[in-house]
Protein backbone atom coordinates (compact mmCIF):
# COMPACT_ATOMS: atom_id res chain seq x y z
CA UNK A 1 0.00 0.00 0.00
CA UNK A 2 2.77 2.59 0.39
CA UNK A 3 4.34 1.73 -2.77
CA UNK A 4 0.67 2.53 -4.10
CA UNK A 5 -0.03 5.42 -1.97
CA UNK A 6 3.60 7.71 -3.19
CA UNK A 7 2.67 6.81 -6.69
CA UNK A 8 -0.95 8.42 -6.50
CA UNK A 9 -0.46 10.98 -3.35
CA UNK A 10 -1.96 14.52 -4.96
CA UNK A 11 -3.73 12.79 -7.84
CA UNK A 12 -6.51 14.24 -9.04
CA UNK A 13 -10.01 12.85 -10.88
CA UNK A 14 -13.40 13.45 -12.02
CA UNK A 15 -15.75 12.20 -9.54
CA UNK A 16 -18.11 10.86 -12.36
CA UNK A 17 -15.57 9.00 -14.43
CA UNK A 18 -14.93 6.29 -11.46
CA UNK A 19 -16.49 3.25 -12.71
CA UNK A 20 -17.28 0.01 -11.23
CA UNK A 21 -18.29 -2.64 -13.42
CA UNK A 22 -17.85 -6.79 -13.34
CA UNK A 23 -16.44 -5.99 -9.49
CA UNK A 24 -13.31 -4.41 -11.31
CA UNK A 25 -12.99 -0.69 -10.30
CA UNK A 26 -11.53 1.58 -12.46
CA UNK A 27 -10.32 5.37 -11.84
CA UNK A 28 -8.57 7.52 -14.52
CA UNK A 29 -6.70 10.11 -13.37
CA UNK A 30 -3.75 12.40 -13.73
CA UNK A 31 -0.78 12.30 -11.60
CA UNK A 32 2.70 13.65 -10.98
CA UNK A 33 5.54 11.79 -12.05
CA UNK A 34 7.65 11.98 -8.77
CA UNK A 35 10.08 8.93 -10.12
CA UNK A 36 10.78 10.77 -12.82
CA UNK A 37 11.38 14.31 -11.41
CA UNK A 38 13.01 16.46 -14.52
CA UNK A 39 14.76 19.05 -11.78
CA UNK A 40 14.34 20.93 -8.97
CA UNK A 41 10.50 22.37 -9.03
CA UNK A 42 9.34 20.68 -11.95
CA UNK A 43 7.44 17.83 -12.35
CA UNK A 44 5.51 15.92 -15.11
CA UNK A 45 1.89 14.82 -14.95
CA UNK A 46 0.46 11.65 -17.04
CA UNK A 47 -2.88 10.52 -17.08
CA UNK A 48 -3.02 7.54 -15.29
CA UNK A 49 -5.71 4.56 -14.47
CA UNK A 50 -6.13 2.83 -11.32
CA UNK A 51 -7.69 -0.93 -10.96
CA UNK A 52 -8.50 -2.50 -8.51
CA UNK A 53 -10.12 -5.93 -8.57
CA UNK A 54 -12.35 -7.75 -7.02
CA UNK A 55 -14.69 -4.83 -5.69
CA UNK A 56 -17.63 -5.49 -3.79
CA UNK A 57 -18.85 -2.17 -3.69
CA UNK A 58 -17.87 1.60 -3.24
CA UNK A 59 -19.70 4.32 -1.59
CA UNK A 60 -19.05 8.57 -1.44
CA UNK A 61 -18.89 10.30 2.28
CA UNK A 62 -18.42 13.84 0.33
CA UNK A 63 -17.24 16.95 2.97
CA UNK A 64 -15.51 20.14 2.62
CA UNK A 65 -16.81 23.95 1.61
CA UNK A 66 -17.65 23.37 -1.28
CA UNK A 67 -20.43 20.74 -0.13
CA UNK A 68 -23.58 22.12 0.97
CA UNK A 69 -26.08 19.66 2.70
CA UNK A 70 -28.46 17.73 0.29
CA UNK A 71 -26.90 19.19 -3.03
CA UNK A 72 -24.19 17.96 -5.46
CA UNK A 73 -20.86 19.13 -5.32
CA UNK A 74 -19.78 22.06 -7.47
CA UNK A 75 -16.51 20.95 -7.99
CA UNK A 76 -16.48 17.28 -9.50
CA UNK A 77 -12.54 16.95 -8.71
CA UNK A 78 -11.05 14.99 -6.09
CA UNK A 79 -7.49 15.27 -5.27
CA UNK A 80 -6.29 12.66 -3.04
CA UNK A 81 -4.42 13.07 0.12
CA UNK A 82 -4.47 9.32 1.40
CA UNK A 83 -5.24 5.88 0.88
CA UNK A 84 -5.75 3.94 3.86
CA UNK A 85 -6.93 1.05 5.19
CA UNK A 86 -10.78 1.45 6.48
CA UNK A 87 -11.17 0.43 10.06
CA UNK A 88 -13.32 -2.50 8.57
CA UNK A 89 -9.56 -3.84 8.52
CA UNK A 90 -8.77 -4.38 11.81
CA UNK A 91 -12.09 -5.81 12.96
CA UNK A 92 -13.94 -7.37 9.90
CA UNK A 93 -16.96 -9.64 10.24
CA UNK A 94 -17.97 -9.38 6.83
CA UNK A 95 -17.34 -12.57 4.21
CA UNK A 96 -18.02 -12.71 0.69
CA UNK A 97 -18.96 -15.91 -1.33
CA UNK A 98 -15.84 -17.34 -1.12
CA UNK A 99 -15.58 -16.65 2.74
CA UNK A 100 -12.51 -14.20 2.52
CA UNK A 101 -12.59 -11.27 4.86
CA UNK A 102 -14.20 -8.20 3.68
CA UNK A 103 -12.65 -4.63 4.32
CA UNK A 104 -12.96 -1.36 3.16
CA UNK A 105 -9.47 0.97 1.47
CA UNK A 106 -10.55 4.65 1.87
CA UNK A 107 -9.20 7.05 -0.94
CA UNK A 108 -9.24 10.82 1.21
CA UNK A 109 -8.80 14.15 -0.29
CA UNK A 110 -7.93 16.90 1.19
CA UNK A 111 -11.54 18.54 2.07
CA UNK A 112 -11.79 14.91 4.06
CA UNK A 113 -14.28 13.93 1.19
CA UNK A 114 -13.83 9.95 0.99
CA UNK A 115 -14.27 7.30 -1.71
CA UNK A 116 -14.84 4.53 0.46
CA UNK A 117 -13.83 0.65 -1.28
CA UNK A 118 -14.85 -2.79 0.05
CA UNK A 119 -12.71 -5.32 -1.23
CA UNK A 120 -11.74 -9.06 0.39
CA UNK A 121 -8.03 -9.53 1.90
CA UNK A 122 -7.30 -11.38 -1.82
CA UNK A 123 -7.81 -7.77 -3.55
CA UNK A 124 -5.50 -6.71 -6.36
CA UNK A 125 -4.61 -3.60 -7.53
CA UNK A 126 -2.50 -1.80 -10.96
CA UNK A 127 -1.41 1.55 -11.91
CA UNK A 128 -1.11 2.09 -15.86
CA UNK A 129 0.15 4.94 -17.06
CA UNK A 130 -1.44 5.70 -20.41
CA UNK A 131 1.28 7.34 -23.46
CA UNK A 132 0.91 10.73 -24.77
CA UNK A 133 0.23 9.81 -27.47
CA UNK A 134 -3.02 8.04 -27.45
CA UNK A 135 -5.23 11.39 -27.45
CA UNK A 136 -8.52 9.15 -26.72
CA UNK A 137 -7.36 8.37 -22.92
CA UNK A 138 -4.70 11.06 -22.17
CA UNK A 139 -5.71 14.25 -20.03
CA UNK A 140 -8.53 12.40 -17.87
CA UNK A 141 -9.64 15.22 -16.00
CA UNK A 142 -10.45 17.27 -19.77
CA UNK A 143 -13.25 14.89 -20.81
Amino acid sequence: MLYLTSYIHDAKFSIARVRLRDRILRIPMDRDRWELGTGVGFLDVISTVLTIQPVTSISWKLKGPHIKKGQRPKSNRFIIGALYFGESFWNSTENDEEGNNLFELVLKDHWRSQLRIKVPDTFSFRLTDIPVDDPGHHSTLAH
